[in-house]
């Protein structure tokens, strides 16, 4: 089920303000928001293994996405392959406060590596100077996560930066990085996530997610299903004006009319 990929992850609960939402809500939205991506994650590597129709309409070959990302493919797939090495790891953490912060952190300092440098530039300016432990800062300390500096050197807690100098095929990252996404939000699902500190984490990461992986990879499935649809039109409209030059040539309009209606 596609379940909007683009949609809002908090429809059943739009109607409710934050502050009116109790710990049972809290926590029905929590596992609302799990179910979804999940299903999300599990249709993008759907439509990635090359045999599944885009939102029912076209279907959308491994070739045609290769192609879609050309040269930038490896850099693309780089990038999701580093988000997912350092991932992995926090899988380790129990769940609750500190897995919540370090995911934080993790997104946060992937976006700042991938930002421009105006980005990276005001993100610097409400650094940290200091290294945390997220399990020793008190739950009742909301979950703000920054970058942290020390002697004007950025430092990251969670991101792993290795060299990757194989080629990387790009489906298999993608499949991989679901796989991952998808036990990441299951650890969401725990009585921690119910308390109005955490609730407020799990959507501001949910986000991040959703701009830096979700969102990004079905507009470039949407441009590459309309791509497909064009040229299918084209195509039509070339045999359908190839068909009408030569019955032009020799039918009059009701032999015409005999033949496509039969």
């Amino acid at each position: 089920e596609y379940m909007g990929i683009e949609g809002s992850v908090v429809t059943p609960f739009r109607m409710m303000k934050m502050g009116e939402m109790d710990a049972v809500d809290r926590m029905n939205m929590i596992e609302y928001i799990v179910t979804k991506r999940q299903k999300n994650f599990d249709y993008i590597k759907l439509i990635h293994e090359g045999n599944s129709y885009w939102l029912n309409t076209i279907l959308i070959t491994q070739k045609d996405i290769l192609n879609f990302y050309g040269s930038a493919k490896q850099k693309r797939s780089e990038a999701l392959m580093i988000l997912g090495l350092s991932i992995a790891p926090l899988l380790r953490l129990p769940n609750g406060s500190g897995y919540v912060r370090a995911v934080a952190q993790l997104l946060e300092e992937f976006e700042y590596h991938f930002a421009t440098q105006t980005t990276q530039g005001m993100m610097r300016i409400r650094a940290r100077t200091d290294v945390t432990n997220p399990s020793s800062i008190l739950e009742d300390t909301p979950v703000r996560p920054a970058i942290v500096r020390k002697d004007k050197t950025i430092v990251y807690e969670y991101l792993q930066t290795p060299n990757l100098p194989c080629s990387l095929d790009y489906i298999e990252v993608v499949s991989a990085l679901c796989d991952l996404l998808a036990l990441v939000y299951r650890k969401f699902v725990d009585s921690s996530s119910s308390s109005a500190i955490l609730h407020e984490g799990i959507l501001r990461i949910d986000e991040r997610i959703k701009q830096h992986v979700i969102s990004v990879i079905s507009t470039d499935l949407s441009r590459i299903a309309n791509t497909i649809a064009h040229a299918e039109a084209t195509q039509v409209d070339a045999m359908f004006g190839s068909f009408l030059a030569s019955t032009n040539r020799g039918l009059g309009v009701k032999d015409m009319l005999s033949m496509l209606t039969g």
